[in-house]
């Protein structure tokens, strides 16, 4: 028996435990980090406001904290392809797992996405039948879920370019040895703070996605179940 259960550890399957740690981390940050979404956006119909802008900064970044600590065991905690990217540019991390990260995440965020899209469901369609409106626009229920640009695709492009780029390069400072030596520990909770601070300075344009997962993984569970979900 205990052969058996030797043999099901991930630790004896290490690419396979590191992809599933990214797909829960990502899982894990669509939860929190769209979770306050829906409640800012589904809490103005009582009356009363259930959050504004600096919430939503704050718990993206906290979003980020957690769902790196919960990945960074048995993975490498970067739950955004840009990021995973990155460390395979300076050789930290093998090429082959560029795309199996990739996936794992973009299924992480799909799952993290229809969790808040099931617990919200009634209040999402009780805001959509108010608004007159049984689709997922911008202004009524999708952006519980996706970011969306106010100006043009090349301010987007690089509005986009920028913030991406401000991030990656911030996550491979703060888990550099050779800067501050931070210890491991820490690293979620500086990454976070990465995230609030840009969430703060860039999310006016395009709404500060930073992440192709987080934002093409929801992307594809409106695709998938929402006209479904709204017809049920």
């Amino acid at each position: 028996m205990e052969h058996v259960i030797s043999k099901l550890r991930l630790s004896r399957y290490p690419i396979l435990g590191a992809c599933l740690a990214e797909l829960c981390g990502t899982t894990i940050m669509i939860l929190y980090g769209c979770g306050v979404l829906a409640q800012v956006k589904l809490g103005k119909q009582n009356g009363k406001e259930h959050g504004s802008f600096p919430s939503i900064s704050w718990n993206w970044g906290m979003a980020v904290m957690l769902g790196v600590f919960f990945s960074g065991g048995n993975g490498h905690g970067h739950i955004n392809p840009a990021v995973t990217f990155a460390f395979a540019m300076i050789g930290k991390l093998s090429w082959i797992r560029v795309p199996l990260y990739t996936i794992c995440q973009t299924f992480g965020a799909f799952l993290g996405a229809l969790v808040v899209l099931v617990v919200n469901l009634e209040n999402i369609r009780k805001y959509a039948h108010e608004h007159d409106a049984d689709q997922w626009l911008v202004n009524t229920t999708g952006d519980i879920f996706v970011t969306n640009p106010w100006i043009s695709q090349s301010g987007c492009f690089i509005d986009q370019f920028t913030g991406t780029a401000l991030l990656s390069a911030g996550a491979l400072a703060i888990t550099d040895k050779r800067t501050w030596n931070l210890p491991e520990y820490l690293h979620p909770f500086f990454l976070g703070l990465l995230v609030f601070t840009l969430v703060q300075a860039y999310a006016v344009n395009a709404g500060c996605a930073l992440n192709p997962a987080r934002d093409f993984g929801p992307r594809l569970m409106i695709l998938m179940c929402g006209k479904f979900a709204m017809k049920m």
